[in-house]
């Protein structure tokens, strides 16, 4: 049941465009494009690009 308000929450605010254009929680495809392309447009302009990744899919497993 959770999934399917969440799915309309967010198809919704897709939809209608209300969603904070840096907001990528949820909307994994952006994070992607937006990465890519920030990254090409670096390497045409002949400028360095530096990736901080920060792994955090186990962080509960060390909280108790």
């Amino acid at each position: 049941m959770e999934h399917i308000i969440g799915s309309s929450i967010t198809s919704h605010a897709s939809e209608h465009n209300l969603q904070y254009t840096l907001q990528h929680g949820f909307r994994n495809e952006t994070q992607v494009l937006e990465f890519v392309h920030d990254v090409v447009q670096n390497m045409q302009a002949q400028q360095q690009t530096e990736v901080f990744v920060l792994d955090l899919s186990k962080r509960s497993d060390t909280f108790g």
